[in-house]
């Protein structure tokens, strides 16, 4: 009994032995080997398996480099600015995923890398490339386009002021959240989105436009009227004004009355109107056309012409002269109390 008990201790010491020296010789082996990537690896379909670290970047590298980044474009209220990843400092991630690719025979154990190693069976994984994003870059960046788009509303305006016409119209003010326009362009570069929007803070201007009403300017020097109905551009005209000695003149003024078939009476018929009769009545031959709209300026009026041909020209005695169909058509759209800007 004693001799078979030492027969077994025997046997079952050399299989301890044995399997000793095979674990150790295994071991080796896989030590030998984790220098490379197990078979079957790719790395964003990169085939790097068999590879050493140094084969495996230059690799994937060189794909990288060959496939560059698509631009993204970030929306920012009413702007927009298209970049290149690369110049936010977004690199391709090689290093990170060629130490994914290694790391999956970590995750198999001694047994599962030995097989895959010595059988030579692929294991079929693809470690994605993803973007390293230097967020240091990025929040330079989302500053630099907050510092260009934070603003407070602007009110419309439309006024005269020394002898010129200011025309602003009005603009919304914007706030951007700079932590969470960051946030928002790491996720969408991280998922590889061509746009991403900047969450913003907006605020409307207290005067919009619609309050300042219509508003008509004259440029005498251009022989121009415009109408504006807020600060919108809504007609424009070619127009006479004052000839030489009769200048129409300069400033701030009122349509204070409208006149259809308007009848002329002669401002000075001790002047200039000696010649004329003390009135004309509507007609061809009436000087103010079908259409007359009195400014608060004394005798100045804007109204129709049927000499046609002065249109463009110095050649009224101070009013503003427009064609019969222009005054007409001005004359629906000019509610009484319309401003009337003139300038030099």
């Amino acid at each position: 009994m004693d001799r078979n008990v030492r027969r077994a201790a025997g046997i079952a010491a050399a299989a301890v032995i044995g399997l000793s020296l095979v674990a150790g010789i295994a071991a080796r082996a896989d030590a030998a080997s984790r220098a490379r990537i197990l078979p079957g690896v790719t790395v964003a379909g990169v085939d790097v398996g068999g590879m050493s670290r140094n084969e495996a970047l230059a690799a994937v590298d060189a794909v990288a480099k060959a496939e560059p980044a698509s631009p993204i474009t970030i929306r920012v209220a009413t702007a927009r600015w298209t970049v290149i990843p690369q110049v936010l400092g977004v690199a391709p991630g090689v290093d990170r995923a060629v130490d994914a690719a290694f790391a999956v025979g970590d995750r198999l154990g001694l047994i599962g890398r030995l097989f895959h190693r010595l059988g030579g069976s692929p294991v079929r994984v693809d470690v994605p490339l993803r973007p390293v994003v230097d967020r240091a870059a990025l929040r330079t960046f989302v500053t630099g386009v907050a510092d260009d788009v934070d603003g407070p509303p602007v009110d419309a305006q439309l006024a005269f002021v020394d002898g010129e016409v200011i025309v602003r119209p009005a603009s919304a003010g914007y706030t951007v959240d700079r932590r969470g326009a960051l946030r928002a362009l790491t996720d969408a570069i991280a998922a590889g989105e061509p746009e991403v929007d900047f969450p913003v803070a907006t605020e409307q201007p207290a005067v919009d436009g619609k309050e300042l009403g219509k508003t008509i300017v004259v440029d005498v020097s251009a022989n121009t009227l415009v109408l504006y109905d807020g600060t919108t551009v809504e007609a424009r005209y070619r127009v006479a004004t004052g000839a030489p000695g009769f200048p129409t003149p300069i400033g701030s003024f009122e349509v204070v009355r409208k006149a259809e078939d308007p009848t002329w009476v002669n401002p000075d018929p001790t002047g200039w109107g000696k010649d004329y009769p003390p009135s004309i009545p509507p007609g061809p031959g009436n000087p103010l056309g079908t259409r007359a709209m009195y400014l608060d300026a004394p005798g100045i009026r804007i109204h129709g012409t049927y000499n046609a041909s002065s249109i463009g020209t110095f050649a009224s005695h101070g009013c503003v002269r427009m064609t019969i169909a222009a005054s007409e058509a001005l004359y629906e759209l000019v509610p009484v109390g319309t401003r009337v800007f003139i300038i030099p």
